[in-house]
């Protein structure tokens, strides 16, 4: 039902109507096929409607299920939404699992993979999420990346989103 455009909005709207509960099964399939689904026309709205409703067990197992994908999900069409709702509903300790496998660790961040992000046309709101989430480094890092590419950056449309984002923090360039 998940990925079938008439299935994927009854299954929404037992979101809409039930407590997620009540849809302990359903949301337990889901989890098996996480990935798959994230990268669906139509299972990553099922997905995304599992971590807004917020239970912490169900967001710890989707950020598991999708560990070694969170770069390539970011810059894909439908899964960067599924990612930027793992960003929005996970605590601190797992967006630092997310962030440093899209961006990289404090001791080694990965710059051209941020500048590749920040040009790209669904990558650019995740790099968008951790500037609103991530920490003061992480922050930095994003910063450095664009300041250092600021010259390439400037004439893409996508990076723009990001630079005003900055701006906004009060990052000068």
């Amino acid at each position: 039902l998940v990925v079938h455009n008439c299935g994927c909005r009854v299954v929404q709207k037992l979101f809409d109507l039930m407590p997620i509960e009540k849809l302990e099964p359903l949301v337990q399939e889901v989890l098996l096929d996480a990935p798959n689904l994230a990268v669906n026309q139509y299972g990553n709205y099922v997905v995304q409607n599992i971590l807004e409703a917020g239970k912490k067990e169900h967001i710890a197992a989707l950020i598991k299920a999708f560990s070694t994908h969170f770069y390539k999900f970011s810059m894909h069409k439908f899964a960067s939404n599924v990612i930027e709702q793992c960003i929005r509903g996970s605590n601190e300790e797992e967006r630092n699992i997310i962030f440093s496998e899209i961006i990289g660790r404090e001791d080694h961040y990965e710059y051209q993979r941020i500048k590749d992000m920040v040009s790209d046309q669904f990558g650019n709101y995740v790099i968008q999420r951790i500037l609103e989430f991530g920490t003061e480094n992480q922050k930095y890092a994003i910063y450095t990346a664009v300041y250092n590419y600021y010259d390439y950056l400037i004439n893409i449309t996508y990076a723009k989103h990001v630079i005003a984002k900055l701006k906004e923090l009060r990052y000068k360039f």
